[in-house]
């Protein structure tokens, strides 16, 4: 018998076909019928229609949303259904409430609701900072931080400069420091550092130095 139910009913070619047996066998259906099928099916679309309304990810309800996926669902729940409503809400009432009090400059507004996005934000910041485009106090304030003492000044970086003034020997002293002499210098002098020969005397012994190891290190291999 079971291998007559095998080559009668099993396959997919024999999807659909009606079991019959002989007196005395039941059959026991297992399995949901179609229309519990279409049941289940309509319980899914009401539960995504009444998402729908309410302006919610299914992410947040699906049992297979994993956390990554949850937490950008509600970024996008904050920005696509929470803004826009607090929006709506914020200009209607300064179109009719905010005027009964006579001020024109006055005007109400939401805080954002959306979620920053904590590296990405600290990146802006910290690069703004880097190029001299915002100072350290400016990024504190928008971290809702008090000031400190020396932040009000931008920064840059000196990393890159050209090839004459480095052996011109330029920024290598303060900019604050003046010929003691008051003197006038040389072409190869900056006023403001060391000449040629003050960089090569002092480079003089590291060069010595390190041609003495090379000599020692070929000499013993």
């Amino acid at each position: 018998m079971k291998e007559e139910i095998k080559e009668s009913y099993i396959g997919v070619g024999n999807a659909g076909r009606t079991p019959l047996f002989e007196k005395g066998v039941e059959y026991t259906p297992f399995g949901l019928k179609p229309a519990e099928l279409s049941f289940r099916e309509g319980r899914v679309l009401t539960k995504e229609e009444i998402l729908n309304v309410f302006g919610i990810n299914l992410s947040l309800v699906s049992e297979k949303s994993t956390r990554a996926n949850a937490d950008n669902a509600l970024v996008q729940y904050a920005r696509s259904t929470v803004k826009p409503r607090l929006t709506r809400i914020e200009q209607k009432l300064n179109e009719k409430f905010t005027p009964r009090w006579g001020n024109n400059n006055m005007f109400l507004s939401f805080d954002n609701p959306v979620p920053e996005d904590i590296l990405i934000g600290s990146k802006v910041r910290a690069e703004s900072i880097r190029t001299g485009q915002i100072t350290i106090n400016e990024a504190r304030s928008q971290l809702r931080m008090p000031p400190i003492k020396g932040g009000d000044e931008p920064l840059f970086q000196q990393q890159y400069m050209p090839l004459s003034s480095i052996l011109a020997g330029e920024n290598l002293k303060p900019t604050n420091q003046t010929n003691p002499s008051n003197q006038p210098t040389s072409s190869n002098q900056n006023n403001n550092g060391k000449s040629v020969d003050d960089v090569a005397e002092e480079l003089l012994p590291l060069v010595v130095r390190r041609v003495q190891e090379k000599t020692r290190q070929k000499s013993n291999s």
